[in-house]
């Protein structure tokens, strides 16, 4: 299946979306039964559904069931429907924990969409290690697939373009395409998303003849930040990165222009659409995303999806196709194989090339389980619109 095929989906189907299952997975006997007596095969999605993120696992749910109606209504795969078996683990990574083991040792998925979020799926990695059930989704710390240099956790996929080549890849704009030379950072050093962020943006700035000037910390929770930006503000620097989450973004953003900042202020792939929140104060901001909304390639993707959820996708909703769809892609090659089991799934995930994605063209590295040399959007609020100024190929 392309990109370009994904507008059926929102003329052909029409069911909702599937919160719970309840039969069983592994391969099955296919011989002599029936395609109706198959069993469903069956994928783990433990997502938060309530929480202050649930915005992005709606929309990784949404996509995903997009893409199994969509073939399932195609006759499924050898037969065999696929299945979400959907908990909500909000923003808890205990929650998240018990989810994924419930989902490999009682609802026994062949795989998992993980959740978005670093802090859980760092949580995850080791368990992974043992129950040998691949998580594969668009969180972004690099560390949830490499803890360490050297170092791989065997069954995390990251499909999204990770932290590094995110914040690297908004690093060299600034520095190669606007000139800027000193920059100042502020963010919640508690969170590991925001801080796999601000490390490998500082590391590219300081190795290629920049400098920080600043770099101001807070807390979840913490509202008032005019403390920290005052100090920023007295550091004079051309730019001030801000690798936050929804809640704080608008507020970073609102409060520097509060204080008179003239600074460029840069964001994170949070910015679409929360930045909006902040108003008038968001006008000019410049972020890495990892989608171009307004990419022609995806806009039969958008239309479907408005159609049948009617909002607007958020971009977790283009990281979650691309989750689902390499997910479906290494099934496929499974079933050739003979048999559709977690450690097939995870072989033959690194055997799926240049899947057209509507991130990027999509093929994971054998040594990082990331992207190989994505392209990163570099976006701009223009007249309250998100503008993609260029696409930056990832520097690492």
């Amino acid at each position: 299946m392309t990109r370009r095929s994904v507008a059926v989906v929102a003329l052909a189907l029409t069911a909702v979306l599937v919160l719970t299952g309840c039969s069983g997975g592994g391969a099955g006997s296919q011989g002599k039964e029936s395609a109706k007596n198959l069993p469903d095969i069956l994928i783990g999605n433990p997502q938060d559904l309530s929480s202050t993120n649930s915005a992005y696992g709606k929309g990784i749910t949404n996509s995903a069931q997009m893409i199994f109606d969509k073939v399932n209504a195609e006759g499924g795969i050898n037969g065999r429907k696929l299945k979400l078996v959907t908990y909500d683990v909000k923003l808890d990574v205990n929650e998240a924990i018990n989810a994924y083991k419930r989902l490999c040792d009682q609802d026994k998925v062949v795989a998992v969409l993980a959740p978005p979020v670093s802090n859980q799926v760092l949580a995850l990695a080791p368990i992974a290690e043992e129950k040998k059930v691949p998580l594969v989704g668009p969180f972004v710390d690099d560390r949830c697939t490499n803890p360490e240099p050297g170092k791989l956790w065997n069954y995390t996929f990251i499909m999204q373009q990770s932290s590094k080549q995110q914040a690297q890849a908004l690093a060299a704009y600034a520095m190669n395409e606007l000139k800027f030379k000193k920059f100042a950072l502020l963010y919640n050093v508690g969170n590991s998303f925001s801080v796999s962020l601000a490390k490998p943006f500082m590391e590219y700035v300081k190795a290629n003849g920049g400098q920080i000037v600043a770099e101001e910390t807070f807390q979840f929770g913490d509202k008032d930040f005019r403390g920290q930006l005052t100090k920023i503000k007295a550091a004079n620097p051309d730019a001030i990165y801000l690798p936050n989450y929804p809640a704080e973004i608008p507020l970073n953003i609102q409060q520097a222009k509060d204080l008179g900042i003239k600074a460029q202020l840069l964001g994170d792939n949070v910015c679409l659409p929360f930045a909006l929140q902040a108003g008038e104060a968001a006008e000019g901001l410049i972020f890495h995303n990892s989608i171009d909304p307004n990419d022609p390639n995806n806009q039969e993707f958008i239309k479907a999806y408005k159609e049948r959820y009617k909002i607007d996708p958020v971009p977790q909703a283009y990281s979650g196709y691309d989750s689902a769809m390499i997910l479906v892609e290494a099934i496929k090659l499974a079933a050739k194989e003979g048999e559709i089991t977690p450690a097939s799934i995870t072989r033959n995930l690194l055997n799926v090339k240049d899947m057209p994605g509507l991130q990027s063209k999509i093929t994971l590295s054998p040594t990082t389980h990331k992207m190989i040399k994505p392209t990163v959007p570099i976006l701009k609020i223009q007249n309250a619109q998100f503008i993609c100024l260029t696409k930056y190929v990832s520097p690492e």
